[in-house]
């Protein structure tokens, strides 16, 4: 016989890998809290699609291309673009997938444990982005063509937090 638990439609907060949970650590207070709710929404929502009990199981074991990971995030914000703000397959915010894409990117590639960033020679430049004027869209295409600054990512990141 086993304890009865009801836990099922309820937040699994194990769905953040170490990793990403370090990162997002170096916001303060709400941003934080914030910020760890709507990624384990969606972290939640990956464990039980891709029937993982541990963050291992999954995208915890790395190895993708980094550019998988922006190219979900851009897909989730044109849906937020044409006025669609919930994902119809998990029931989440795309905002809050954005989060997880960004998050994921940000830390697995400082951690080296996605693919880095091939991007083509014709898509580089050496003009630096003046990321005040941009919406996330651009600034999720801009960084999937250029080499971005550890501190233009932790902005992002932090204004994802805020909008979520």
């Amino acid at each position: 016989m086993e304890a009865l638990r009801f836990n099922n439609n309820k937040i699994k907060y194990s769905t953040i890998h170490p990793v990403c949970y370090r990162y997002l650590k170096q916001y303060d207070g709400d941003i934080f809290l914030k910020g760890l709710e709507a990624f384990c929404r969606v972290g939640t929502v990956g464990a039980e699609k891709y029937d993982a009990i541990s963050v291992r199981m999954n995208y915890g074991l790395g190895g993708k291309p980094a550019l998988e990971y922006l190219d979900s995030a851009a897909r989730h914000l044109v849906e937020i673009a044409k006025g669609i703000y919930v994902d119809p397959e998990t029931t989440q915010r795309h905002l809050h997938h954005v989060l997880w894409n960004v998050l994921v990117f940000a830390s697995f590639s400082e951690a080296g444990l996605c693919q880095p960033l091939d991007v083509p020679l014709h898509l580089k430049t050496n003009t630096p982005a003046d990321y005040s004027e941009m919406d996330f869209l651009d600034i999720i295409l801009d960084i999937s063509t250029h080499d971005v600054s550890d501190g233009d990512l932790r902005s992002l990141i932090h204004d994802i937090i805020i909008e979520c």
